[in-house]
């Protein structure tokens, strides 16, 4: 919560930098998941073997566990958590893609419009309502955007687009390494 709240008013005075790298997203949620593993919610990946973003690895990160911790918490006990990485391409651009979903009940129509504004709450939130609203700043300061979904049935379903990393022409796909298109390059 702490940290929430450091970012959060880094955010709002101008003082989020990010630092970015290569990030290879299928990792990052992988290990940012197994934190939520321990306690005893079951959590469901479906990935490819990699999914490459330019992103700040510890920012995203905390946008991952602020979606994961929430839908943890409106999931029923019992009920697995679906995290799906994948690539797409949609608006005319090539995106990395993060869906967190959970089978609760959902999100109640009339909380839509103000669900990412700093201290929203639902009717069964017991936090202090900045953790959406804080994910959503840190994807956008990557040019991303985090937005609610029709989850197809029962839950919530939420979207982390980022723009995809794609390595400039002959050089080498791994993550971190000087061909990686260095800190000056954007996807």
């Amino acid at each position: 919560m702490l940290s929430n709240l450091l970012s959060v008013e880094r955010i709002e005075r101008g003082l989020f930098d990010l630092r970015l790298q290569v990030v290879d997203l299928v990792e990052l949620t992988r290990s940012t998941a197994a934190l939520f593993a321990t306690s005893g919610q079951a959590l469901e990946i479906e990935a490819p073997p990699q999914v490459l973003a330019w992103a700040d690895p510890e920012a995203l990160r905390q946008a991952l566990e602020n979606l994961i911790h929430n839908a943890s918490t409106h999931s029923p006990e019992g009920t697995a958590l679906s995290l799906t990485i994948r690539r797409e391409r949609f608006d005319g651009a090539n995106w990395s893609l993060v869906r967190v979903r959970d089978f609760g009940p959902g999100i109640p129509a009339e909380l839509l419009p103000t669900l990412f504004d700093r201290f929203a709450l639902g009717p069964t939130s017991s936090g202090l309502g900045l953790g959406l609203y804080l994910a959503r700043s840190i994807v956008q300061a990557h040019g991303g955007s985090l937005v609610v979904e029709d989850a197809d049935g029962p839950g919530a379903c939420f979207r982390l687009a980022l723009p995809m990393y794609e390595p400039p022409a002959g050089a080498a796909r791994c993550s971190g390494s000087e061909g990686d298109g260095g800190p000056g390059s954007r996807p």
